[in-house]
Parts: C-alpha cells; structure tokens; sequence
C-alpha cells in the first residue's frame, strides 16, 4: 500500500519552523482565538525588531517541534491547542507579555461570542429619534426615555456578564451605539525559555512593583552592611564614616585627646564644668568665681 505524499509546501513549513525553534532562546504559545487580521498585522510590525510571530497548522507546529532539537519542545507541543501561532524571541520572556498585554485594541461585540468582561452601557442621549429603537433597547435591558426628541437611555446598565453568550440584537445595539466594549490583542499563554515553560500568569509582571521592592530591599542590605561593618564597594565610604563616628564618640567620652578629638574633648569637658557650677550656684554662688558666674549667665 502506497504512503500518502505530503505536498512540499507543508515540508517547507514545516523545515522553517524546525529553523525558527532552533534559532531563537525562546519560543511561546500566543492565543489567536477572536484575533482580527489587522490586528495581528500591527502588532507584528510593532515587535519587528523584538519578536517574530508565525502562524501555521497544529499539526504542522507539531511536527516541527517533533522534529527539532530545541530542548523541551514536548513540553510545548503538549500546550499547541486550539487557535495559537508560534512567538519566536531574544529578549526577555517577561517584557515581550507584559507588552502584548499593554497593547490591546478596543473592538465591537460579535454576535454569538462569549463575553470576556462585564459591559456597562452607560446613560446616554442615543441621538435615534423616536421608533422602533425603543423597543431594540427595552429587549437588551436598557430603560429608555424622551430627551429633546430623541431617545435616551435613562440609567447606567449592564448588558453582559462574563461568559454571557452576545445575542444578535445586542451587538447591533452595541454597535450602533458606537460601543466597542472588549479589549483584544495577542496573549503570550507559555512560553519555554531555557527547557522550562513558564505560564501566563507568571509572565506577566508589574515592573513598577518590582523595582520598587528591589529598591526596599538594596536600602535594606545597604543599612544591614554599614551597621555590620560589612565592606563593600558600595559600603565602604560610609562603613568607614561610620566608625570613625564611633571611635569620635568614644574619644569624647573618655577624654582621649588627639588632633580630631581635641575640639570635641575640651567641648565635653566645658559642659561638664558648666554643669557642676550650676549645681554649685544652687547651693553656694560665692563658691564660684566672677569668670564662671557670667559664663552662666
């Protein structure tokens, strides 16, 4: 029995994905699902010089995966599920998702999708005169009123909840009132990076939340490090500030006189002068001399 012939154009796709896997430190799984055309397009040209996205068949990433020596690739060919392309990348994993996840795009409600998000519509002036309009709205749940002979819708409402499925009447509702209530883009689900897969949910990042409690914790390890004597490039300056401080301090207290001390020692021992004179002049002011009794003054 003769073998099927695979037609060469899926061996060469399947060959330059082998290439592409073997090419690049990281590969991930992006969601494709709901995606338009025009938006794939501008987010490709956004990541040109940062990422690469192909799109091909499940069973052709598959195979390519089957047949590349990329370290792991039966960890991702078991995650190549549903309608998802291939990310190909150099740079961190983690700023290529959180990237994807800051660029999305306002887009309609389609009839017969599942809602991802709650949809407000808030009271509005439709601007529709008077009409059949108002019964379209009253059957979405929107209450509805005469402004200035138009209709209005009377009160802020939700119209989906998550998961809801989008009726027909809805979406053309929605999109004659000019409501585009989703956000779409492109979603980095995994990604292997290194023979690991890391997930979405772990990809995804706030940087700004990073770098502040990186922050907390350099103050932290500095402080640790003076109050240690611990050297360092970075410590040094002020580990040694600190215990010339210190070694002042104790200079001072003792009475030990030395070219850095001597102002400090002499000031120590004024104000201990002047302290015990005031005890005296509580007790006996003719005890003290004219000199003292001004300096109290």
């Amino acid at each position: 029995m003769s073998q099927t012939k695979i037609p060469q154009r899926k061996l060469d796709i399947v060959a330059s994905i082998k290439d592409e896997l073997e090419s690049y430190s990281t590969v991930g799984i992006v969601q494709m699902e709901g995606i338009g055309a025009r938006t794939v397009q501008k987010l490709r040209d956004d990541l040109r010089d940062r990422a690469k996205i192909v799109l091909a068949k499940n069973t052709l990433m598959k195979k390519a995966l089957e047949q590349s020596s990329l370290n792991g690739a039966e960890k991702l060919s078991e995650l190549v599920k549903g309608s998802v392309a291939f990310l190909f990348t150099d740079q961190s994993p983690y700023s290529i998702a959180n990237y994807l996840e800051k660029n999305r795009v306002k887009a309609p409600a389609k009839a017969g999708g599942i809602a991802p998000s709650q949809v407000i519509v808030n009271k509005m002036n439709t601007g529709f005169p008077p009409g059949t309009i108002i019964s379209e709205l009253n059957s979405v749940g929107l209450d509805t009123r005469i402004e200035g002979g138009t209709v209005a819708v009377s009160k802020d409402t939700v119209v989906l909840e998550p998961g809801d499925r989008i009726s027909v009447t809805l979406a053309s509702i929605l999109s004659r009132l000019d409501i585009e209530p989703f956000l779409v883009g492109l979603s980095l689900s995994s990604v292997l990076d290194k023979g690991d897969i890391i997930v979405r949910e772990d990809l995804l990042l706030d940087f700004e939340a990073v770098r502040e409690e990186l922050m907390f914790a350099h103050r932290m390890a500095t402080t640790l490090s003076i109050e240690s004597g611990f050297l360092t490039t970075e410590t040094a300056p002020q580990v040694i500030g600190s215990a010339y401080n210190k070694a002042l301090a104790l200079a001072t207290v003792l009475g030990y006189i030395s070219e850095e001390s001597a102002v400090k020692v002499f000031a120590a021992a004024n104000n201990n002068v002047l302290a015990l004179a005031r005890a005296i002049r509580e007790v006996n002011e003719s005890a003290l001399s004219e000199e003292l009794l001004n300096q109290l003054k």
